[in-house]
């Protein structure tokens, strides 16, 4: 048997040896924390995108509707009928979501 110091091949041995040891760590305990990290950033990242787009949607919505209702009534009339006509069509859309909610056996 001969001394592992007389092998040249020693130290490529070693140090393979060393990144198979560090790169199987890695996947264990790294990759699969990184992943949760990753996935709960793109989500808050998407969500308050969505919650944003909600926001302008909703204010666009209610501008044209007062801009719509302009031609026929006057400014504040516009105003007040267009809150009420959005507000009674949420509250339509919110009905038929709650009746939704349940299945027809409960």
């Amino acid at each position: 048997m001969t001394s592992p110091l007389r092998d040249p091949r020693w130290a490529t041995r070693i140090t393979d040896l060393l990144e198979r040891g560090v790169g199987s760590v890695r996947d264990v305990a790294t990759r699969p924390v990184a992943m949760v990290v990753r996935a709960i950033v793109f989500s808050l990242v998407i969500g308050t995108g969505v919650v944003v787009a909600t926001v302008l949607l909703l204010v666009a919505l209610a501008r044209g509707v007062h801009e719509v209702l302009d031609v026929w009534l006057s400014r504040e009339d516009a105003v007040w009928v267009g809150y009420l006509g959005l507000a009674a069509a949420f509250v339509l859309v919110g009905a038929a979501l709650l009746r939704r909610r349940h299945g027809r056996g409960d």
